[in-house]
């Protein structure tokens, strides 16, 4: 027996309050999955960020539900905190999921600085850095600054689809660094449909309609909750649910109090998971012009659950759409009409829903998927460890 084991490898995931929302529901399925892992563990921090008036401090990893670190921020710097931590970890390499930890990497100042103690010679080698690709996206001009200054090697961008990677290529992200890994299913929930129902205050004798997350100005959401305030003029037990928290939503907010159809609308904030929503859902819409989440739309898939989308999101998977329930134009009265058509024609909705979960079985397949997300995690893009020890660079105090 080694009498000094080495401890396991360690993966360091970074997040904050500004985590784009198709990060959010990537890493909202994947993180309970990978703090389950040992060999590489997961770490996960969290750096802070000051609430604005009236708001309590934004809890991701609560909502992420797993366990981390909140990282100190002094001024808006948690630098020392981060290297702190990367000090004690010494992980095989850092996950930046949001732009404020990108910009945590990217914009550190000299390595000095990240000395824990005062007086301490520490040694210190790069670490490689992977970036989600839609925080990449949502802040350009971080990814056009080298990580050059000592403390990471050039980063990887972890795509989910080629749609993220073309966006990418088109600021200049030289392809070799980047990587495309799919999303993972979300858990199956354990709570009884009567419990969600009365937990998020809808109606027991109502038909609900989801609005699938992210819950975005991007995804067009807003326009999936307006068809459903069309389309309860016509059936009245038709309510709308809509998950999440942010600016989004309380633009909905906005529009059903305008509309005088409080009643139709449920918000359900962070009471309820994905997974639970669309057990009690009776029809889903699914918004935006970019590829579906593969989180999001394989679990809808897999619970049965017909799908009204814009059939520019769903192309590369419906090409004729007998799976789901294409709209050819993104607009209320077009969506109000594919959902009347949806709830009006359950057969025709089962037979669709039963060729989307089968689809969704074979594609999303989630052993695969998971040890796609193992092989990143211990292949190449991590693998490159830096110098060996003795050339590693000191940092001694007063440089």
């Amino acid at each position: 027996m080694d009498p000094n084991p080495q401890p396991a490898a360690c993966i360091l995931h970074l997040v904050s309050a500004d985590l784009p929302p198709r990060a959010m529901e990537r890493l909202r399925s994947l993180a309970p999955l990978l703090a389950r892992q040992t060999d590489p563990r997961h770490a996960f921090a969290e750096i802070p960020r000051a609430p604005r008036a009236g708001d309590p401090p934004p809890r991701l990893l609560e909502q992420l539900g797993v366990r981390g670190v909140r990282l100190c921020s002094t001024l808006g710097d948690c630098s020392t905190d981060l290297a702190r931590l990367m000090t004690r970890l010494r992980p095989r390499a850092v996950h930046a999921w949001s732009q404020a930890a990108l910009r945590a990497c990217v914009e550190r100042g000299p390595l000095a600085r990240f000395r824990p103690d005062p007086g301490e010679r520490l040694a210190l080698r790069p670490t490689p850095l992977l970036v989600e690709a839609e925080a990449a996206i949502a802040a350009p001009l971080l990814i056009t600054r080298a990580a050059d200054r000592g403390w990471f090697y050039p980063p990887t961008y972890v795509c989910e689809c080629p749609d993220a990677a073309e966006r990418l290529r088109r600021i200049w992200v030289a392809p070799e660094r980047l990587v495309i890994v799919p999303g993972v299913i979300s858990e199956p929930p354990i709570a009884a449909p009567e419990q969600i129902r009365r937990r998020i205050g809808l109606e027991p004798r109502t038909r609900a309609v989801l609005l699938l997350p992210p819950i975005d100005r991007e995804e067009e959401s807003l326009l999936g909750c307006w068809a459903v305030l069309v389309l309860q003029k016509l059936h009245h037990d038709v309510r709308v649910v809509i998950p999440g928290e942010n600016r989004e939503v309380r633009r909905m907010l906005r529009l059903v109090d305008a509309a005088r159809q409080d009643h139709v609308a449920h918000f359900s904030g962070e009471e309820a998971t994905l997974p639970e929503l669309l057990r009690i859902a009776d029809a889903a819409v699914l918004g935006g012009s970019r590829p579906a989440i593969h989180a999001v739309l394989s679990a809808a898939l897999l619970a049965g659950m017909p799908i009204v989308a814009d059939r520019r999101a769903v192309a590369d998977l419906d090409d004729h759409g007998d799976i789901l329930w294409p709209a050819e134009q993104w607009q209320p009265r077009a969506i109000a009409t594919v959902l009347r058509q949806v709830l009006e024609n359950p057969a025709a909705a089962r037979e669709r829903t039963a060729r989307g979960a089968a689809l969704a079985r074979d594609r999303f397949d989630p052993v695969r998927t998971l040890a796609a997300w193992n092989g990143l995690y211990s292949g190449p893009a991590v693998s490159f460890l830096g110098p060996p020890v003795s050339d590693m660079r000191p940092v001694a105090a007063g440089h």
